[in-house]
């Protein structure tokens, strides 16, 4: 659906930019934004066709609406306008539309009290290209509640969280199963192609955990901070950036041990910042010198699993 509202704003855009007419059944840019890109009759939120998440969102609606983009411009939204903006100056429009309307809508619906829509859509997309764990982790936690608590808790939480990892949505991935280890002490680190699983079945031990969605969601958003702060040095000056980016610059794996020393240090108050300095000294202090000799690093996350695992809250 984006992708093909991307083409019909280029196609629009150039016919308006090149002046172009064509027969009466035609496109014109007043018919492309009634008939696919405008609700004409509404206003406010529900004039939006289709909404994205927040960060596209706002670089989807100044190109609909013909207005300068954003300052944090969503690089694939705008980078995909352009390729069909490319592609239609050697084109005929009068064709391109008619290919348009040619295609054909499938409409699912679903109840809500038979079926379960997580399930239907992790069914429907398994014929194409993967989606990327954040994404099916972010269906899994909120499509199963009624719109407007989607709304509330993706834009006071889950948008949060994406905004940290953009750009590095493997960093996402590394996160959730450092995150899922460390809440139960995993013996093994997770494949790549099992995180989502592998959260799946952890996340209702979570809420009932934490007393519901909302504290669990505030729980994954704090730590994603301290993941982000060591992996992708997000969120975090002075001293302590300075040491965390040093070991980082060496080796990666002993972000499930930072996230627990950070929780430590910023959430619980016991750990101070000199000592949480030091820890983070040792640990690049433990890397240098086995890199020096010679050492495998195959077990590593391991190894700072257990480390992580036994630090005791006081």
């Amino acid at each position: 659906m984006t992708t093909l509202t991307l083409l019909l704003v280029a196609l629009r855009d150039h016919i308006r930019e090149t002046n172009w007419t064509g027969a009466e059944d035609d496109p014109t840019p007043r018919r492309i934004d009634a008939y696919f890109l405008k609700n004409v009759q509404e206003e406010g939120a529900r004039e939006q066709k289709l909404v994205l998440r927040r960060h596209d969102q706002e670089t989807l609606l100044a190109l609909i609406d013909g207005e300068e983009l954003p300052d944090n411009v969503s690089d694939r939204i705008q980078e995909n306008y352009g390729f069909f903006r490319d592609q239609l100056s050697g084109a005929d429009p009068s064709e391109v539309y008619r290919g348009i309307g040619r295609l054909i809508v499938v409409d699912v619906t679903l109840d809500r009290q038979l079926d379960d829509p997580q399930l239907i859509f992790e069914s429907l997309n398994s014929t194409g290209i993967d989606l990327s764990q954040s994404d099916l982790i972010r269906n899994f936690i909120l499509m199963r509640l009624p719109e407007r608590e989607q709304t509330k808790y993706y834009e006071a939480y889950w948008s949060k969280v994406e905004a940290l990892f953009r750009g590095s949505e493997s960093v996402f991935d590394s996160f959730a199963r450092d995150y899922v280890a460390l809440k139960t002490a995993a013996g093994k680190q997770e494949k790549a192609t099992e995180i989502y699983y592998a959260f799946r079945r952890f996340f209702p031990e979570l809420e009932n955990a934490l007393g519901g969605l909302e504290a669990a969601l505030a729980d994954i958003l704090r730590f994603a901070r301290y993941y982000a702060a060591f992996s992708l040095g997000r969120g975090v000056s002075g001293d302590l950036a300075a040491r965390l980016g040093q070991v980082r610059r060496l080796v990666d794996v002993p972000a499930v041990l930072v996230m627990r020393l950070y929780e430590c240090y910023e959430n619980l108050g016991t750990l101070g910042e000199r000592e949480f300095l030091e820890a983070v000294t040792l640990i690049e202090s433990y890397v240098l010198r086995r890199a020096i000799c010679g050492y495998q690093t195959r077990a590593y996350w391991q190894t700072f699993a257990n480390l992580a695992y036994r630090v005791r809250d006081d």
